[in-house]
C-alpha cells in the first residue's frame, strides 16, 4: 500500500549578521553571493560579510529559496540585524520537508565497501564541498580541511580540483590540499615567486588569479575592479583603493600620527640559523621568532600595548606575524600564547595562519590582541626597512632578507679575518613615546647574541 504525499507550507527563517569575535559588533555585507529566488542548502555561503579587514562567508541557517535580502551590498549593520531571509518547506507534522534521496533509493544505489555514508561526509565538510567533491570524484574523508575543527571547506575541495586539473592522477587517488609557500627565503638571496608582492598585476609577473577559489571573493571583486579602471585622457588610470587598501591606509595613517616613531638597526650573523633551519627542516622565520620570544622576557617593556594614557605590559606574548597579500595589502594574524611554543609548533602555527589568511579564512579575534610583532619582508628581497608600528603595540621587528656577503670576523685570538657569512638586518622601530633608544639598542643587541650563540 502506498503512503499518501505529505502536504507541505513555507516558513520564513531569518539570515543574522554573525558575531565574528568576540569584540565585533558589526558587519559589511560585501557580496551576495546567490540572488533571490535561487535554492540553497543548508550551511551553503551566501554573502560574504566584512569587519576591519577579515572576510568571512555567513551560511545559509537551513535548505531552502533565498526569499529576500534585507541588506544590500556595502551596508554595515549591527550584530543580530537581519539581513536576508530563507524560505523553507515544512511538512504538516512541522517538520522540514528533505530533498534527499529515500533510504530505499539510497541504499540500492550504496556501492559495495566501507565507503563512508552521507552523515559522515557532512560531519567531515560542507554540503556544499561534499557535492562538488563528489562531482569530482574527490574523497573529502582524506582531504586536510582547513575549517573549524579540520572541517573541509568548498576552498579546500575547490583547490584539491584545481590541483587535480592542472595534475591528473589514476583512477582512485587523492589530490590533497597544497601545501603554503615559505615565509622566507633560503641564503644567499633568491627572491621567492610565491610570495605575494604589490605590484605584480601588470608588472611582467603572474598576476593573482581572480578565478582562484583560493582567494577571498572580496579580494576577487577588488582585483576585477583595477583591471577593468577606466583610461584617462593623459593615458594613465582611475584605480579605486580596495576596502583593505583604504583600511591598512587608515590606521598606518593613525600609526604614524599617534606614536613616536623611532627605528633601530642591527646586523646579525645568521650561520647559526641556516645550519638549524637545514636540519629542522624549517624556514628561518620561526627560529628568529623563537629567540625573540625568548628576549622578550628579558626586555618586557616591549611587550605591551600603550592607548596614549594606559600603558600595559604582558607577561603572554600574543605574536603577531605579517602576511602578504600582494597587491590586496598584508594582514597581522596573531599567535596567541606563542612563548608556549617550540620552533617546530611556531613553524606550524606560522604556516597555517599565512594559508588562511591568503585564503580570506581567519575570524576577527585571529587579527587582534597583538603584543609584539615581527614583519618578513626581507621575502621579498628587502635589505633595511622602517615598519610602522602596529598601534597600540609600542614595537615592531623586521626580519630582512638574508644574503651572503664579506664581513670581518675574529676568532679566539682576537685576530681579524675576512668571512663570508649569511648576514641580516633586524630592524626594530619602537615607540619614543614609552621607549628610549638604548633600551630598544640593548634589546636587539641581545636579540643577535641569542641568534648567533654568543
Amino acid at each position: 500500500m502506498s503512503s499518501l504525499p505529505t502536504e507541505t507550507a513555507t516558513t520564513v527563517v531569518d539570515v543574522l549578521m554573525p558575531k565574528m569575535g568576540s569584540s565585533v559588533f558589526e558587519g559589511t555585507v560585501v557580496e551576495w553571493q546567490i540572488t533571490v529566488g535561487d535554492a540553497v542548502e543548508a550551511d551553503q555561503a551566501l554573502c560574504v560579510i566584512s569587519t576591519d579587514k577579515v572576510d568571512s562567508e555567513c551560511p545559509s541557517p537551513a535548505a531552502g529559496v533565498l526569499a529576500e535580502i534585507v541588506v544590500e551590498e556595502g551596508e554595515t549593520v549591527e550584530v543580530g540585524t537581519v539581513i536576508g531571509r530563507v524560505a523553507v518547506s515544512v511538512d504538516a507534522a512541522g517538520g522540514t520537508a528533505s530533498s534527499s534521496v529515500p533510504p530505499g533509493d539510497a541504499n540500492r544505489r550504496a556501492p559495495a565497501g566501507p565507503a563512508p555514508t552521507r552523515r559522515e561526509i557532512l560531519r567531515r565538510s560542507s554540503p556544499v564541498a561534499a557535492k562538488i567533491a563528489a562531482e569530482h570524484a574527490i574523497d573529502v574523508m582524506r582531504l586536510t580541511g582547513s575549517g573549524r575543527n579540520g572541517r573541509v571547506t568548498k576552498a579546500d575541495v575547490l583547490d584539491a580540483v584545481e590541483r587535480q586539473d592542472s595534475a591528473p592522477t589514476s583512477a582512485g587517488s587523492v589530490v590533497e590540499a597544497p601545501g603554503e609557500p615559505p615565509m622566507h627565503i633560503e641564503s644567499p638571496y633568491r627572491r621567492d615567486p610565491s610570495v605575494p608582492v604589490a605590484g605584480q598585476i601588470g608588472a611582467g609577473s603572474a598576476p593573482i588569479p581572480t578565478s582562484s577559489p583560493s582567494v577571498s571573493s572580496s579580494r576577487r571583486l577588488s582585483t576585477q575592479s583595477r583591471q577593468a579602471a577606466p583610461a584617462t585622457a593623459d593615458g594613465g588610470a582611475v584605480v579605486p583603493l580596495s576596502r583593505m587598501r583604504t583600511a591598512i591606509g587608515t590606521q598606518m595613517r593613525k600609526a604614524l600620527d599617534t606614536a613616536a616613531h623611532a627605528t633601530t638597526i642591527v646586523e646579525c650573523d645568521m650561520s647559526r640559523i641556516e645550519r638549524e633551519r637545514r636540519e629542522l627542516g624549517v624556514t628561518a622565520l620561526p627560529l628568529v621568532a623563537r629567540h625573540v620570544l625568548d628576549a622578550l622576557c628579558e626586555f618586557p617593556a616591549l611587550n605591551a600595548t600603550y592607548d596614549g594614557q594606559t600603558l600595559t605590559r604582558f607577561d603572554p606574548v600574543h605574536l603577531g606575524i605579517a602576511v602578504s597579500l600582494g597587491e590586496d595589502g598584508l594582514i597581522v594574524p596573531v599567535i596567541h600564547d606563542a612563548q608556549e611554543l617550540a620552533p617546530s609548533g611556531l613553524a606550524s602555527r606560522i604556516k597555517d595562519v599565512a594559508g588562511r589568511a591568503r585564503r580570506g579564512e581567519l575570524s576577527p579575534d585571529e587579527v587582534r590582541g597583538g603584543t609584539f610583532t615581527i614583519t618578513n619582508p626581507g621575502a621579498a628581497g628587502a635589505l633595511i626597512a622602517t615598519p610602522i608600528l602596529n598601534v597600540p603595540q609600542v614595537a615592531i621587528l623586521d626580519l630582512e632578507a638574508i644574503v651572503k656577503r664579506p664581513v670581518v670576523v675574529t676568532d679566539a685570538d682576537g685576530q681579524d679575518s675576512i668571512a663570508i657569512r649569511p648576514m641580516t638586518h633586524l630592524c626594530m622601530s619602537w615607540d619614543h613615546r614609552v621607549l628610549d633608544g638604548m633600551y630598544a639598542a640593548r634589546f636587539l643587541t641581545a636579540l643577535r647574541g641569542r641568534i648567533e650563540g654568543r
